[in-house]
């Protein structure tokens, strides 16, 4: 009589297969349009790879952008503070009341 367990120590499960489907990537050449472009684009690189140095410029709109992007960062995070050292506890011992 079978003692029911794998040779792994396991126990066997009446219908299900000793072995595991082997793995697949989640990230395969076959779907590697679905990611590929946001990795590189968040990385600061064109379509084929190459660093920025090596692309055209596509309108001179880069120095004015980031100086946007730093103030409106630097706005987001006197917020974000203000948030979480006056507002948060005042809900929170709203809550508690």
């Amino acid at each position: 009589m079978s003692s029911g367990r794998t040779p792994q120590g396991g126990m066997r499960r009446p219908g299900l297969p000793l072995r595991l489907p082997a793995l697949r990537p989640s990230r395969s050449p076959q779907r590697a349009r679905a990611y590929l472009g946001g990795i590189l684009e968040r990385n600061g690189l064109d379509e084929r790879g190459r660093p920025p140095a090596l692309v055209p410029d596509a309108g001179g709109a880069g120095p004015l952008r980031a100086v946007v992007r730093r103030a409106a960062r630097g706005g987001a995070k006197s917020l974000y503070r203000v948030g979480r050292e006056r507002i948060a506890p005042t809900l929170l011992r709203w809550g508690q009341a």
